[in-house]
């Protein structure tokens, strides 16, 4: 009896772990630089921002809830591995 509860409760532990992950991955975004990036674009034009740290995001203007969004569609580039002479000012 006790092997099948703690089945039980290892089972319940591990979807409730892999059920939140998922939804985190598809929480949205918490700033507007995606938006931002594509304001004078158009879709499927290349776009570019960054994050609160300086990590570079590349891909693409999108239409997303009926706006341009930039949707990343490359590697996101660390800040640490920026040259520092290739960020503007």
């Amino acid at each position: 009896m006790i092997k099948f509860y703690n089945a039980k409760v290892n089972v319940l532990v591990l979807s409730l772990f892999l059920g939140l992950s998922s939804v985190s991955a598809h929480e949205g975004h918490s700033h507007k630089a995606p938006w931002e990036a594509c304001e004078k674009v158009k879709k499927a034009d290349e776009c570019s921002y960054t994050n609160g740290i300086g990590d570079l995001f590349q891909g693409t203007c999108q239409v997303f809830t009926k706006a341009l969004m930039c949707v990343r569609n490359k590697p996101i580039v660390k800040a640490k591995d920026i040259p520092v002479k290739s960020i503007k000012k």
